[in-house]
C-alpha cells in the first residue's frame, strides 16, 4: 500500500521551489527598479536593505554577517528537529518546515552573494518585505500550530510520549 501525504522529498521540492519564488521575483524587482502605489498604502518599491530584520545593525557593518549566521542557525535547528521527527505525519508540519527552510535560503543567498538583503513588497506603517520573509513567517506559523496542536508532547512523533 503506497504512503499517502508529504515526504521527505516533497519537503526539498517546495524549499526548492520557495527559494526560486524568492529570488525570480527580487531580480523582478531590481531590474524594473519598480515603485508602484497599490490600494492603501500597500505597493511595490526595490529597496536596499543593507541591515537586518527592520534594519537592524544597518550602520554597524555587522548585518550580513549577523543575518548569514542566524539563518544558519535557524536552519540547522530547524532541519534537525525534523530529522528527530520525521516520522510524524503531519503533512502542515512538513509543509511549515519547507516553507521557513525556503524563505531562510533566500535570505542567505542575498547575503552571501550580495552582502545586502533585497525587499519590494510595500506594507504600510510596517516595512518593505520580500519572499523569503513571508515564507519564513508561514513555516514559523505552520510549525507553531502543529506543535501547539500536538501539546508539544510525544504525540509530536507518533510515539508514546
Amino acid at each position: 500500500m503506497m504512503k499517502r501525504g508529504l515526504s521527505t522529498s516533497h519537503l526539498i521540492l517546495i524549499a526548492l521551489l520557495a527559494v526560486a519564488v524568492d529570488q525570480i521575483t527580487k531580480l523582478i524587482a531590481q531590474y524594473t527598479e519598480c515603485n508602484i502605489n497599490l490600494i492603501a498604502g500597500f505597493g511595490l518599491k526595490y529597496v536596499i536593505n543593507r541591515g537586518w530584520a527592520f534594519g537592524l545593525f544597518a550602520n554597524t557593518g555587522l548585518a550580513s554577517h549577523f543575518g548569514i549566521l542566524v539563518h544558519t542557525i535557524a536552519i540547522v535547528i530547524v532541519s534537525l528537529h525534523y530529522l528527530n521527527y520525521r516520522c510524524r505525519k503531519d503533512d502542515l508540519y512538513i509543509l511549515g518546515v519547507a516553507f521557513f527552510i525556503g524563505g531562510a535560503v533566500g535570505a542567505i543567498i542575498d547575503r552571501v552573494f550580495l552582502g545586502y538583503g533585497r525587499d519590494f513588497l510595500v506594507i504600510p506603517s510596517y516595512a518593505t518585505i520580500n519572499f523569503s520573509d513571508i515564507f519564513s513567517t508561514i513555516g514559523v506559523v505552520l510549525i507553531l500550530f502543529t506543535l501547539i496542536r500536538s501539546g508539544w508532547s510525544g504525540k509530536a512523533r507518533g510515539g508514546d510520549g
